[in-house]
């Protein structure tokens, strides 16, 4: 086994992993996050797309079409969020560091929904 300890420059907390592939330096995990995080927005928590229930090839090309649009849309718009110090009910680390609640997509998707709200 393999351990790896992992700090960025601006992390805020360090990671330990355990690993049998003396190749992998650990930032594979890191990515892995951020699919994972896409799926969940894809799915569940954001889009709903498991309930789509289409027939038709093409129809199912042009919405996924559209829907990278609006996701990439709105990711970056909570990225932006983020960055500005903006997110909707931050939360914080007992040293008062901010920590980011939900997904940027799902930051974006919230400030979206406010502004289009009466």
């Amino acid at each position: 086994a393999h351990v790896r300890v992992l700090w960025g420059q601006e992390a805020q907390e360090r990671w330990a992993l355990v690993t049998n592939d003396p190749q992998l330096t650990g930032w594979e995990y890191a990515k892995r996050m951020w699919i994972e995080e896409a799926f969940r927005d894809l799915k569940s928590h954001g889009w709903q797309l498991e309930q789509a229930q289409f027939t038709c090839p093409q129809r199912m090309e042009r919405f996924w079409i559209i829907l990278v649009v609006a996701y990439t849309w709105l990711l970056l718009w909570g990225l932006a969020l983020t960055r500005a110090g903006q997110t909707l009910a931050p939360k914080r680390r007992p040293q008062g560091d901010p920590i980011r609640r939900w997904s940027l997509f799902r930051e974006g998707w919230l400030a979206f929904l406010r502004s289009h709200s009466p």
